[in-house]
């Protein structure tokens, strides 16, 4: 019985089925619990006969059953089921546009994603000349946007500004959204503006 309680993974799936319907009440206890071992012969893997009783044949039948584990009669074993989603992966969608001294670029990523998954969105502007703090305003597409507090001050003498910003952002309801991204130059007139597309489905 040691041996049967110690090796849980190796008897026959044919061996399992029978030991679970003696188990059942539809095999006597008595005779021998046959399992095919090997392409040529049949081994005794566990048996008993009545000189043995009612407590040796128990025991015998637990051990047996334990060492199937938990299969049930017909069925195999499986391993863990993984969920895959309908939604196609996607990609990083860029878009960059230029005006004077400004250049704005979007980028987003994925490009196509799935209801209520994150968009990530990044915004990087720069500016050859700035006089002022760089200010966005981000529209996503839904009727939802979002702009940066700009730190109100002017510079007598314009410096190089290069500056980025980094969103996330989620999609309630499947369709085609076009994310736009303006940027000024506070006490300037510098600015640009751009836009790409994120595809949602689920």
């Amino acid at each position: 019985m040691g041996t049967l309680m110690g090796k849980r993974r190796n008897l026959p799936e044919a061996f399992c089925n029978t030991a679970s319907r003696v188990d059942k009440g539809r095999f006597p206890l008595a005779g021998h619990l046959m399992a095919r071992v090997g392409a040529r012969r049949r081994t005794p893997i566990v048996s008993w006969t009545a000189r043995f009783g009612t407590i040796a044949s128990s025991v015998l039948l637990t051990a047996a059953l334990a060492s199937c584990g938990s299969r049930q009669p017909g069925h195999s074993s499986t391993g863990p089921t993984t969920a895959t989603s309908s939604v196609p992966p996607g990609s990083t969608a860029k878009a960059t546009a230029s005006s004077g001294g400004m250049t704005v670029t979007l980028a987003v990523s994925p490009d196509r994603a799935a209801v209520g998954g994150s968009v990530y969105i990044t915004i990087r502007a720069q500016d050859t000349s700035a006089v002022g703090a760089l200010a966005y305003n981000l529209a996503f597409g839904d009727g939802q946007q979002t702009a940066n507090t700009v730190p109100q001050y002017c510079r007598a003498t314009g410096v190089p500004e290069d500056q980025t910003w980094k969103l996330s952002h989620s999609y309630a309801a499947s369709g085609s959204y076009t994310v736009a991204a303006y940027v000024r130059v506070n006490c300037g007139t510098d600015h640009a503006g751009t836009s790409t597309t994120v595809t949602v489905s689920g």
